[in-house]
């Protein structure tokens, strides 16, 4: 009996689970900047995802400027040859029979990493902090998530496709449909990427707990770069909340090793990556109570933002 699959008709630029931490039986509050309009949503569905999202149509011209972009990194097989299976794996997959593949493929393939995360994050959470430094899947996993969500939102899609002022190869220009493709392509290739080389090269996560009064707050692209203009990967260093209570730090890039380190966080700490974290949203801030927002809101309403990804 051959089981039949779903299309997907949501698709999550901020990974569906990892979001539940700021739900409160089932319902996150929410703000939007663009039209100044508060609104307390129920749902898996309702913040961070959009429909088609992810479509990828396998368009030949897209997977030969990917062929072109990616080749000789592929050849020297940099990051560990994940370039080389990268390419390897979509050109595959271009002519491989999968139900609803424009809607479900690149969804499936970010659950396929998820499964890791989710097991991290939860170890995270459950786990003896002795334990949880001593097991390589958590710390990979953490990585994994931090580098992902880094690239796969929209803000990030369009300030790569606004840097492209054209797509093109020898004897072909992709037009809006292809490039749109291609950003989402090259965008999970290089977060693949990104990732293997922090972990090849080590670094150190710093977990640091807000215990007492105030929260992190959330939004729609999660991961603050701390870090400007880098050349380098070793220069770069991030952060995202992994829950209310909890901020992931990802630093010393290139140490040689990867160390896990535990602190507690002040409420003025606190409230200064909460002000990061509205400077950084695209559109819209996700809290885990009504009062948070309130907090919040006189920030929010001066904060500037033109129109953007849309409301989910």
């Amino acid at each position: 009996m051959v089981t039949k699959t779903k299309k997907k008709k949501v698709h999550h630029f901020v990974h569906d689970a990892y979001i539940d931490s700021w739900r409160v039986q089932g319902r996150m509050f929410v703000f939007d900047l663009i039209e100044k309009h508060s609104f307390d949503p129920t749902g898996r569905n309702s913040v961070g995802g959009s429909g088609k999202y992810n479509n990828f149509t396998f368009d030949d011209s897209v997977i030969s400027l990917l062929n072109y972009t990616f080749e000789e990194r592929a050849r020297r097989q940099e990051s560990g040859g994940i370039y080389d299976v990268m390419l390897a794996f979509t050109n595959f997959m271009k002519d491989f029979d999968y139900e609803h593949k424009t809607e479900n493929f690149l969804e499936d393939f970010y659950g396929e990493f998820e499964k890791n995360i989710a097991y991290a994050m939860q170890s995270v959470f459950n786990g003896e902090l002795q334990i949880v430094s001593q097991d390589p899947r958590v710390f990979d996993g953490l990585i994994f998530f931090y580098c992902l969500q880094f690239m796969r939102t929209p803000k990030t899609r369009r300030k790569l496709s606004e840097y492209m002022t054209e797509a093109s190869y020898p004897g072909a220009r992709l037009d809006a449909q292809q490039k749109e493709e291609y950003v989402k392509m090259h965008l999970l290739i290089i977060s693949l990427a990104m990732t293997r080389d922090i972990l090849s090269k080590g670094c150190a996560i710093r977990l640091s707990y807000a215990r007492y009064g105030e929260k992190f707050l959330n939004s729609d692209d999660p991961v603050i770069p701390l870090s400007k203009n880098i050349e380098r990967i070793e220069a770069h260093q991030g952060c995202v909340p992994l829950s209310p209570r909890l901020l992931m730090e990802v630093d010393n890039i290139g140490l040689g090793r990867r160390l896990f380190f535990y602190d507690d966080i002040e409420n003025q700490e606190v409230k200064k990556i909460n002000y990061m974290m509205v400077g950084n949203a695209d559109r819209m801030v996700y809290f885990s109570s009504r009062n948070q927002r309130a907090k919040y809101m006189d920030l929010m309403m001066a904060t500037h933002r033109k129109g953007s990804v849309k409301k989910s």
